[in-house]
């Protein structure tokens, strides 16, 4: 069972992001936030696709019916949820495509949190890279699978 993606917003979750925020957070309009929304929405069957494909690519049993994305109207520097996505940055709305492309990334954290192998994968790399963060391992992983992925799909594996 692959589980379905549920997009959700909350002004309330924004506001708790944003409460102690040392400046003041950047935000769109309620009517330019709503239509970003509706625009990445309509990519939801995309997004559920790419779950599907690694769903069998990574040879995940979720126990899960539901995977939640949180769209935000509100950019926060430090703030890290995998799947809080926020659709404005320091400058002003993303657009649809970088938004998918986060979602996506962020997905792919989700996804390798139920692959068995994850915790000896990021053992294996600590130690071939010593050196290199926790967070750099992890991201090694997330871009090889992204890679082995995009393979896929055009047929190059």
């Amino acid at each position: 069972m692959v589980p379905e993606i549920k997009f959700y917003t909350s002004p309330v979750y924004e506001s708790q992001l944003s409460e102690y925020s040392p400046q003041k957070p950047n935000r769109l309009s309620p009517e330019k936030f709503r239509g970003l929304v509706i625009s990445i929405k309509q990519r939801k069957e995309q997004l559920q696709g790419y779950v599907k494909i690694l769903t069998k690519l990574l040879k995940i049993n979720w126990n899960r019916k539901e995977l939640e994305i949180w769209l935000i109207n509100v950019h926060h520097q430090s703030f890290s949820h995998p799947t809080t996505i926020s659709i404005v940055d320091e400058s002003g709305p993303r657009d649809v495509e970088e938004v998918l492309d986060i979602i996506i990334h962020e997905l792919t954290h989700v996804m390798l949190g139920y692959h068995p192998l994850f915790a000896s994968g990021l053992e294996q790399l600590k130690e071939e890279f010593p050196t290199t963060t926790f967070t750099t391992r992890v991201h090694i992983l997330v871009h090889a699978v992204l890679a082995r992925y995009y393979q896929t799909v055009r047929g190059e594996h």
